[in-house]
């Protein structure tokens, strides 16, 4: 509820890091702000402690910036699924790009709602389904989709 960019950017690396270990098959982002700007990461570095702190870190002497972070999830294969709880255009903007070029889906989410739940609920389960048929050659990824969406619905949702 800030309405100022958050450190998105800090959470796409995160992952691209764990992905550096084990598989990661999908990112469930929510937010209700787009990430920092280069400019805003360039500054805020400055703010805080100063560039040099900064650069005699382990985790973070580089910069970070989603559009990088981004562009290596892709490249994995790894789709974030953008939720933004506020439609401000900005915000609504970072989260369909996100999607856009991770090939993830994106779409305002009701935190308030069963709908919004249910949303979430079918987006994980999905993808937990593909995984699984994508390790076991024996299991098709559409057939168990489609059982569950007969069994449990979902797809009407984005």
């Amino acid at each position: 509820g800030t309405w100022i960019p958050e450190a998105i950017e800090i959470g796409l690396w995160h992952v691209n890091q764990e992905a550096n270990e084990a598989e990661v098959d999908q990112v469930i982002l929510i937010g209700d702000a787009p990430a920092n700007t280069p400019e805003l990461v360039a500054r805020g570095r400055k703010e805080y402690k100063g560039e040099s702190y900064w650069q005699s870190t382990e985790k973070f002497a580089e910069k970070i910036y989603a559009e990088d972070e981004l562009k290596t999830l892709a490249e994995r294969g790894i789709p974030v699924h953008a939720y933004y709880v506020v439609s401000s255009s900005p915000t609504a903007s970072f989260f369909k790009h996100c999607a856009d070029v991770t090939e993830g889906e994106s779409a305002f989410l009701d935190v308030n709602s069963e709908h919004g739940a249910q949303m979430l609920t079918h987006k994980v389960t999905e993808q937990v389904l593909k995984s699984v048929a994508k390790h076991n050659d024996s299991v098709n990824a559409d057939e168990l989709i489609d059982d569950y969406r007969r069994r449990f619905g979902g797809r009407g949702f984005l």
